[in-house]
């Protein structure tokens, strides 16, 4: 194996190679390391909007149950309150498939109404993962078993209508007390689906509002950094290449005197020198051994031993 000390220009070369590469790699990490942070709070961000969009389905949804069950208390008529119950019972699925959503992770689907001319209907996909540090939500927890009770006692709600609707008008005065009761039960219900719903709305926006930021400052520190960087590290390069160049420059010039040195030492010595290669064949012969072989100093003859 070649001693590198024994070539400095070699070493030299390699010694700059390695550098760059050094300052390569560091730019490389740094990059990547600003880019993943930037990457992760994206993913969070753009899971937070999932959630929101969720939310807001529920929030929409719990209205529209809200205004079904008015609808419900007012009815005289079994073909109107079927209809009606199918409308509310459509808005608790979509409710309960979005807290699934919440709790386990997945993908949720609802048709949003608009006010878009021309779009009355807006279908929302939601890709929601729960996040591995994130426990148990109590507003979703609580919005759980508070949409079971109200899905219960709307079917209650249903029995006395029904009732109302098949007694005699001269009985329905003590059914329609019931009726008003129940109302009240179901009003104090959903004021608390609607909180729980609505917490789940502003949290959401505060962790949107949050990565939002986390995410602006990493692009900012990215952009930072990244033109410093560069011209540091192009800085440095072009030093080491100057550095190099200079000393790789030092040890010709050094090599070159030495081999000065050299021939001048042979063409002086009063002693006959001359060099053969491993074929045999004379590579060097100075003044002297000219001399003495009988050769002129000029004659390009090629001498053999």
């Amino acid at each position: 194996m070649p001693n590198l000390t024994e070539h400095p220009i070699q070493r030299h070369i390699i010694g700059l190679a390695l550098s760059i590469i050094a300052i390569v790699a560091v730019l490389i990490v740094i990059h990547t390391t600003l880019r993943e942070k930037s990457s992760q709070i994206e993913l969070q961000l753009n899971n937070q909007i999932a959630r929101q969009d969720i939310g807001v389905s529920i929030y929409q949804r719990l209205f529209a149950a809200k205004a079904t069950i008015f609808k419900l208390s007012t009815l005289d008529n079994q073909l109107e309150l079927d209809i009606v119950k199918r409308r509310f019972d459509a808005n608790l699925h979509t409710i309960k498939n979005g807290l699934s959503v919440l709790q386990n992770g997945g993908v949720f689907k609802d048709a949003i109404a608009t006010n878009i001319p021309g779009q009355d209907i807006m279908d929302l996909v939601a890709t929601y993962k729960k996040p591995d540090s994130e426990g148990y939500i109590l507003e979703v927890l609580e919005l759980g078993p508070a949409i079971h009770n109200l899905e219960k006692q709307s079917q209650l709600l249903c029995q006395l209508i029904q009732l109302q609707i098949s007694t005699p008008e001269s009985l329905q005065s003590h059914v329609q007390s019931q009726i008003d009761n129940l109302m009240k039960t179901i009003n104090a219900i959903q004021r608390r689906t609607q909180e729980n719903a609505a917490r789940i709305l502003y949290d959401s926006q505060a962790r949107i509002s949050s990565l939002s930021t986390q995410l602006k400052q990493a692009e900012q520190l990215h952009d930072k950094f990244r033109l410093p960087v560069v011209i540091l590290a192009l800085s440095l390069a072009g030093y080491l290449l100057i550095i190099t160049l200079t000393r790789v420059g030092r040890v010709i010039a050094n090599r070159k005197q030495a081999e000065d040195q050299l021939q001048l030492l042979l063409d002086t010595t009063a002693e006959g020198i001359y060099g053969i290669d491993i074929h045999g064949n004379t590579t060097f012969v100075n003044p002297a051994a000219s001399r003495m072989l009988g050769y002129r100093q000029d004659d390009k003859r090629v001498a053999t031993s």
